[in-house]
């Protein structure tokens, strides 16, 4: 009997180490996956505002940028024409009459994008992406600012996040159980050697 408890002990503790090694690589990868799809998700918002401010930037060279400024899709998302003095030339409705976004304007024909924590449309604690391109418009060089929200990225990641919390425990026991089945079958020819040997000792 002692044999057989040390057996029994044995495969308890290969287990509970598998077990932790998988839930720390599970934990691990799960980490790296919402970096990755984070990243993923950021990058979409930062072509999306960047293509924006070229398609208004090519308005602004020929002169035909309306006023105001359309934007769809997001309540959050704005767009500015400001020349190089600060002043607006012309915005989305929801910004009309906000003053210039300070932010540092790239030289002419020049793009960069900016992560911001809160814009004129609402303080958003996910943040923004500012898209700012400056041109040669058709009164003097322009800088067209398109900022979009943070939010839905935030959102989707707390999500899967969310999800993962519910689906890795159920996983592990899973998990557990099936190292359980595989280290019982795997000790099981040591475990008869024992049993014949307390057998043949006993007799």
């Amino acid at each position: 009997m002692p044999d057989r408890r040390r057996v029994v002990s044995l495969r308890a503790r290969m287990v509970v180490l598998g077990t932790a090694t998988a839930t720390l690589i599970l934990v691990a990868g799960g980490l790296l996956l919402g970096q990755a799809l984070r990243g993923a998700l950021i990058g979409q918002i930062r072509h999306a505002t960047v293509q924006r401010a070229h398609d208004v930037a090519a308005l602004v060279e020929q002169g035909t940028v309306p006023d105001p400024v359309e934007v769809t899709g997001d309540d959050e998302a704005l767009v500015q024409v400001v020349d190089v003095d600060g002043g607006v030339i012309t915005a989305s409705a929801n910004v009309r009459d906000r003053p210039a976004l300070s932010l540092r304007l790239p030289d002419v024909g020049r793009t960069t994008v900016t992560q911001v924590a809160s814009l004129p449309v609402d303080d958003d604690a996910a943040g923004f992406l500012v898209a700012t391109t400056t041109v040669d418009g058709a009164g003097g060089p322009a800088a067209i600012h398109v900022a979009a929200s943070l939010d839905d990225v935030t959102e989707t990641i707390v999500a899967a996040g969310n999800t993962a919390l519910v689906a890795l425990p159920l996983l592990v026991l899973a998990l557990a159980g099936v190292l359980w089945l595989l280290v019982g079958r795997t000790l099981a020819p040591v475990a008869a050697i024992l049993y014949s040997i307390v057998a043949t000792d006993f007799w």
